[in-house]
């Protein structure tokens, strides 16, 4: 486990009874975590043997609509759902976009602030299965939910566990003593209040929402302790360093070739002015830079950032620059993340180096990204230590 170098809580959990937030409120964790953590527990199967990410879908769900696009059949294959590149759609349908509805957020959406809950995944799946692609697979990157809710199924059928039961099961495996699968009913101690901003501007309480539609996607609840927690075990899964006699100090949880895979960028996701690319649940690159091909990164990072109703988050994980790296010359290739770099392999000092930033905020539609810079770059200087 890594050094926690800096731990803070602004303002509180609950308004109205201004209940002082510390670091135990399990605030929501959106999209972003559901995602990377799913992905983790689908990673573990694959290097199992029980996956190949590269099949169709139908592979593992025969039961899966098969998807035309202008007339002719078309593959989802599992990697694409993992990189956001299947053509399922989000919240918005495709004739909502043919008729050219406006929207800026996922909160223009009645999905968004679903009510009614899914007693099974499968249920969860008869919301989108049979509607149109928005894109044709493997093309066009396109941030969808519901792709997600497609990988619980796959996790589902090779476990043969329920999606839920599994997920509980891995967070025990983690140690995540403080991540919940976001049920309304159960007491959850110091579970946080959500709030969103109104017209106005004027603070009020986010509506209350039943996410076990979408678990796999933005259902789970967590602190930043366990974020953290869960970052360590990816990076030392990444790294997995060496003692002064040249054996691993413990067994990771991952291979390294495996996280290698995790954060290597698809190239069908490249945008303009967006300097990354998605992986296999994890976005690689730099956050920051939002220039396509610009010289200005030395650090390469692996993140991802989300919205739920009430909550914003952002999870980063930074890596030291190449030792070949100079001023005059930056490795602007998203399509790779160097883990760690030559110099630090040779160290095998037992040390694993890296930044985590985790930052969970109980309010709808807050940049945190700003403030997740300002803290890595405050703490760079301990990547060399």
């Amino acid at each position: 486990m890594g050094t926690l170098c800096f731990d803070k809580v602004w303002d509180m959990p609950m308004l109205k009874i201004r209940y002082p937030c510390d670091l135990t409120p399990s605030f929501e964790s959106p999209a972003y975590r559901n995602q990377v953590v799913t992905m983790a527990m689908l990673a573990k199967q694959m290097e199992d043997g029980k996956v190949d990410i590269d099949l169709p879908v139908q592979t593992y769900l025969p039961d899966f609509p098969k998807k035309k696009w202008e007339g002719s059949d078309v593959t989802i294959t599992v990697r694409h759902l993992l990189s956001h590149i299947s053509g399922i759609r989000h919240y918005r349908k495709k004739e909502d976009i043919e008729k050219k509805k406006k929207s800026t957020s996922d909160s223009d959406f009645k999905e968004f602030f679903c009510q009614e809950g899914c007693e099974s995944v499968t249920k969860a799946l008869e919301i989108f299965q049979n509607d149109e692609l928005i894109y044709k697979p493997g093309t066009t990157y396109y941030y969808t939910t519901h792709g997600w809710t497609v990988v619980s199924a796959v996790i589902e059928k090779i476990t043969k566990t329920p999606f839920d039961k599994h997920a509980k099961r891995m967070f025990q495996i983690w140690g995540l003593q403080n991540t919940y699968m976001d049920e309304h009913n159960p007491i959850i101690t110091n579970r946080g209040r959500y709030y969103r901003r109104d017209k106005e501007s004027e603070l009020i309480n986010a509506p209350w929402v039943d996410n076990s539609c979408k678990w796999a996607g933005g259902g789970f609840l967590s602190t930043v302790d366990d974020l953290v927690k869960f970052s360590h075990i990816m990076l030392y899964s990444a790294q997995q360093p060496l003692n002064s006699n040249g054996d691993k100090m413990t067994k990771a949880f991952l291979k390294r070739e495996t996280i290698q895979k995790l954060w290597t960028g698809d190239k069908a996701t490249a945008a303009p002015c967006w300097d990354s690319l998605y992986a296999l649940g994890w976005v690689v690159g730099d956050p920051f830079s939002h220039c396509v091909g610009c010289n200005s990164r030395e650090e390469k990072v692996v993140w991802h950032s989300g919205g739920a109703v009430g909550a914003s988050s952002i999870l980063l994980i930074q890596f030291p620059p190449k030792s070949d790296s100079s001023s005059s010359e930056k490795n602007t290739d998203t399509s790779n993340v160097e883990c760690v770099s030559d110099q630090h392999q040779k160290m095998n000092d037992g040390k694993v180096r890296g930044i985590v930033v985790a930052m969970i905020t109980n309010l709808q539609n807050a940049s945190l990204t700003p403030t997740a810079e300002k803290l890595t770059q405050e703490f760079a200087w301990m990547m060399d230590s």
